[in-house]
């Protein structure tokens, strides 16, 4: 149906009549309303002199009277409307130029969703047709009264031509009854970004007659929208004249919409404005600073678990015990009397009474403990890289390893190898000393002492050794000796370098920080850095055996924690043999015993304040609970044991 002439006051007669089923539209906003303009200067005169001629002139324009409009200069920027009648908007096609007239398709499309479209002119109508278009308060849309099956209308409309026809090679099969693209007017919509439509505000002064119609004036709620049908940009563009005469429309009652949330304008009242209604990306959906982004991002490193590798724990335990006693006595007795009396009587008796007591008992104990714990396998020191900014906006993570900075993302695996640049040696010993002696020649001596002694090079390993010795005078002496040796060698000298091997992002420095940046969507940043690996100065670079923790004279560096406690309370696990924290590293085997001896020494590693430990006290609980969890013992005790063995700073 075409409307014509008079035809338009009856249709506006019908308007009023509609006004219990319409409202004005409400703005949604959904993203950026306005385009780049202006677009210049044009491929030919054509939509200048539709602006510029009379009707009656040979080439025939809309002009009557008041200012002319400038084709280039006067083009506005906006390229979405809302509506101001609650009756509709009335549409007039204005002009075409264009070999494809018969063919295209004029319509308006929801902002939202740019696939909902109202088909207003087919290809049959001509300069001077008329339509209406109505946005119920339902969300429909309807061309002259008839349902367009347009349903949840946002309330902010663009307008769009279906080209039919086009050539072959420029996005066409030169078949006019099968659709081949859509230009739109939102620049952001057509291929390459390109202006297809260009758009013109009326200015109330300047009057205007358009093909069938009376002259009226050009009002501010009036917008004329000027086509270019051939793609300029995109696979399939290069062949437009790009005049924007091809195809010339105009809408009345629209507007731009009101300032809202999502225009990509911070307007009165919002917090933010990043151009769209979406959660998530530090601007909310109603325009206020997304909370789930308070510029805290937080940054982490996952211990990997290593395959491969071999893995074997052994134990020997010896002691002797020798006793020996010998007893000796020896008794004499003699007596000598003699007696003599006057009657010249004499009697001798001679009695000598000697006792002789000799004792000696002799007993030696000697206790001889070895506990050597060999173990060969591929710890590494692999991690998986964790950052939580998902709510902020434009969020970088680099690692800085001193000569270079590696962008690295969340999830991603990297290798640690820790360049030392120097050696650091620390030694410790103790020794008590008690003696008694009493007046009737007995003495006793107990001597204890025990030392400690740790050295750490880039190139060299690491020893511990500990030795206890008892003796006294009576012959009784008890010696425990217990050695834990391990080497480990690596890179020094400082070297700085990365590559990747199987993916894995493999470092080499003795300096490397995991630095994450947010924005928050207004402007603020947020930076997290988490240092791993400073040799010496932090990140995980220290850690005492086993073999320091068990001994009794080291309980004073026991921190949170006590000798007796379970192992099996303290890690939430079901340990073998109900054991306490001390009676674990002083069980040898392999498996879950060998885990367990190191799980023991890395936690009062961790909990311990002066030992710069990689590992936290939660983290270390939650890797022997993983290993129970999937029976691998062996990769989460050579990960342990690597840091037990990095040098204790205790003495």
């Amino acid at each position: 149906m075409i409307l014509r002439g008079k035809a338009r006051k009856s249709l506006r007669t019908n308007l009023v009549m509609m006004g219990a089923m319409a409202i004005a539209l409400c703005s949604l906003g959904i993203a950026a309303v306005t385009t780049s303009r202006p677009v210049g200067p044009l491929g030919d005169a054509d939509l200048q002199t539709l602006f510029s001629n009379g009707p009656s002139d040979v080439t025939a324009g809309i002009y009557v009277a008041g200012p002319v409009y400038d084709a280039v200069a006067d083009q506005s920027t906006q390229a979405v409307f809302t509506g101001t009648s609650s009756g509709g908007s009335i549409v007039t096609l204005v002009s075409e130029q264009t070999g494809k007239r018969a063919s295209n398709r004029v319509g308006v499309y929801d902002q939202a969703d740019p696939s909902k479209k109202a088909e207003i002119f087919n290809g049959a109508a001509g300069p001077g047709a008329q339509s209406l278009v109505t946005f119920t308060n339902d969300g429909r849309i309807l061309v002259i009264f008839v349902d367009s099956g347009i349903t949840g209308f946002s309330g902010n409309l663009g307008l769009y031509v279906d080209v039919y026809g086009a050539a072959a090679g420029s996005g066409g099969d030169d078949d006019v009854t099968t659709y081949d693209y859509t230009v739109y007017s939102e620049d952001t919509l057509n291929p390459g970004g390109a202006a297809q439509a260009i758009v013109y505000r009326g200015n109330g002064t300047t009057s205007l007659k358009l093909p069938t119609l009376s002259p009226g004036p050009f009002s501010a709620f009036t917008w004329i929208i000027s086509f270019e049908d051939a793609l300029i940009s995109g696979p399939n563009g290069g062949s437009a004249d790009e005049d924007y005469s091809d195809l010339v429309i105009m809408m009345e009652s629209i507007e731009p919409p009101l300032p809202f949330c999502g225009d990509g304008v911070v307007d009165a009242g919002e917090e933010c404005d990043d151009g769209n209604t979406v959660d998530g990306d530090g601007c909310n959906g109603d325009c206020t600073v997304a909370d789930d982004c308070p510029l805290e991002v937080v940054c982490d490193v996952e211990p990997v678990m290593p395959g491969g590798g071999t893995d074997s724990d052994s134990d020997s335990d010896s002691d002797s015990d020798s006793d020996d006693d010998s007893d000796s006595d020896s008794d004499t007795d003699s007596d000598g009397d003699s007696d003599s009396d006057s009657s010249g009587d004499t009697d001798s008796d001679s009695d000598a009474d000697s006792d002789s007591d000799s004792d000696s008992d002799s007993d030696s104990d000697d206790d001889s403990d070895s506990d050597s714990d060999s173990d060969s396998g591929t710890a590494g020191r692999r991690y998986i890289v964790h950052y939580d900014a998902s709510d902020c906006a434009d969020v970088s993570a680099v690692i800085d390893i001193g000569c270079d900075t590696i962008p690295v993302e969340d999830g991603q695996v990297i290798e640690i190898n820790c360049a030392a640049p120097g050696d650091d040696s620390d030694s410790g010993c103790d020794s008590d000393s008690d003696s008694d002696s009493d007046s009737s020649g007995d003495s006793d001596s107990d001597s204890d002492s025990g030392c400690d002694s740790d050295s750490d090079s880039a190139d060299s390993g690491d020893s511990d050794s500990d030795s206890d010795s008892d003796s006294d005078s009576e012959g009784d002496s008890d010696s425990d000796s217990d050695s834990d040796s391990d080497s480990d060698s690596g890179i020094g000298g400082g070297d700085c370098y990365h590559e990747y091997v199987d993916n894995v992002l493999v470092i080499h420095s003795d300096r490397i920080v995991l630095i994450v940046t947010a924005e928050d969507g207004t402007g603020g940043v947020a930076t997290c850095e988490k240092e791993l690996c400073v040799p010496g100065t932090g990140g995980g670079a220290q850690g005492c055996t086993p073999g320091y923790w068990k001994q009794a004279h080291h309980f004073d560096s026991w921190v949170d924690y006590l000798p007796d406690d379970l192992f099996d309370d303290v890690f939430g696990v079901n340990g073998p043999g109900d054991k306490t924290l001390v009676e674990t590293l002083w069980t040898g085997g392999g498996g879950a015993r060998a885990l367990g001896r190191h799980a023991v020494a890395a936690l009062l590693d961790a909990a311990n304040p002066d030992v710069d430990y990689l590992y936290t006290v939660d983290e270390v609980i939650a890797l022997v609970q993983d290993a129970y969890a999937t029976g691998d013992f062996r990769s989460a005790k050579n990960l342990l044991a690597e840091q037990n063995e990095q040098g204790c700073p205790l003495n």
